[in-house]
């Protein structure tokens, strides 16, 4: 009864705000120009003064009709679609661009695991060179979930791998014909030159710090830190613009989303200097990992704030373990020989190849 009475004032609240930012004028034009501005302002308003709690109540309470605003486009079903959806103004705070994510997450928790699910399968294939099977899950993906810009991506690196040049910019071409997004075009652009063979990372460095010193406006610094995020992402160590990057990635889809969200709580750690983020963020992890339960890169980062953390569900990988106290008592024979079956089947066991590498060296075959 209580939390009836809690929910409708809640809901009744926010309808408030709904009323208070829609403007009148005295032309049909005009009226709906401005109750779009106004619209986007009053969810501005649910997603920087409301708390998450109170946010999911009134996205459980709410007409079909406002989906736009509280999902954006999530799940695009062709590239023309990709960057269509309002843009919601970008919060002071990353707690509020993360409690915003989660709307999405809460909604669509059945997509995020199966991306993962299929997204574990693709890059197993595509580390090992099998491009064939890559292209299999990425279809998948695809069709069982959405097109994204990690898709675009990924499908110019592969079709460059496998083909060539040509191909890559073929694809290019397709994209830049069904999108009229000057940002995916941009973003197709930069990703295309970095999936060319022949150039060279620090070509491609060069090429991309060229094109973006010429962005001009207000908005310069965080325009170029989301660009980097997108497309060159190492090239800088700390991101300040993460409530930015996350208001546009809002734009995207819900894979596009969900891979910023991991990159940023990442780069959010390793620069972390308040005890208050901190907590903020073990929190936002707690709640992402009940959602998510099988997502390694969450347990990670739990890991990493709190050592003392345990999971129900965690597995422990006995032949990894096997293989580094073989490693420990000097049989470097062993661990080559249970390397060579291991890493085809777990590629993504980097730590393994260092492991690997010196057992060769130690045995001084030099084989690999």
């Amino acid at each position: 009864m209580e939390e009836g009475w809690y929910n409708k004032f809640v809901i009744k609240r926010f309808q408030k705000v709904l009323h208070d930012h829609f403007s009148y004028s005295d032309t049909p034009f005009k009226l709906k120009k401005r109750a779009v501005i106004s619209q986007n302002q009053a969810f501005y308003k649910l997603k920087t003064v409301f708390d998450f709690n109170d946010m999911c109540i009134v996205a459980d309470n709410l007409s079909e009709k406002y989906d736009k605003y509280l999902y954006g486009n999530p799940i695009p079903k062709g590239i023309e679609q990709l960057g269509e959806s309002e843009y919601i103004l970008e919060s002071s705070t990353l707690e509020d661009e993360i409690n915003w994510f989660f709307l999405t997450l809460r909604k669509y928790e059945n997509r995020f695991t199966k991306f993962i699910d299929l997204k574990h399968e693709f890059d197993n294939c595509l580390l090992l060179g099998d491009y064939k099977n890559a292209l299999h899950f990425l279809d998948q993906i695809e069709s069982k979930i959405c097109i994204s810009l990690w898709g675009i991506e990924n499908r110019l690196l592969i079709k460059e791998m496998m083909d060539g040049l040509e191909e890559n910019k073929l694809f290019l071409n397709e994209i830049n014909d069904s999108n009229k997004s000057g940002r995916i075009i941009s973003l197709a652009d930069f990703l295309s030159k970095r999936a060319e063979k022949e150039l060279s990372g620090n070509r491609y460095k060069n090429d991309i710090s060229n094109a973006l010193s010429r962005i001009e406006g207000n908005l310069k610094k965080e325009t170029i830190e989301y660009y980097l995020f997108k497309t060159n992402y190492h090239q800088l160590e700390k991101y300040d613009a993460k409530c930015f990057i996350n208001s546009i990635e809002f734009q995207h889809s819900l894979i596009d989303r969900y891979l910023a969200f991991i990159r940023i709580l990442q780069n959010q750690l390793i620069n972390i200097d308040k005890v208050k983020d901190l907590d903020m963020i073990k929190s936002r992890l707690y709640y992402a990992s009940k959602k998510l339960e099988k997502d390694g890169l969450i347990e990670n980062m739990r890991l990493f704030v709190d050592p003392t953390v345990e999971f129900s569900n965690i597995r422990l990988d006995s032949t990894a373990i096997e293989i580094l106290d073989d490693y420990s008592s000097g049989d470097y024979y062993q661990v080559v020989l249970k390397l060579k079956k291991y890493l085809p089947l777990n590629p993504k066991n980097f730590e393994l190849y260092v492991i690997y590498a010196k057992s060769l060296l130690n045995l001084k075959t030099g084989k690999l």
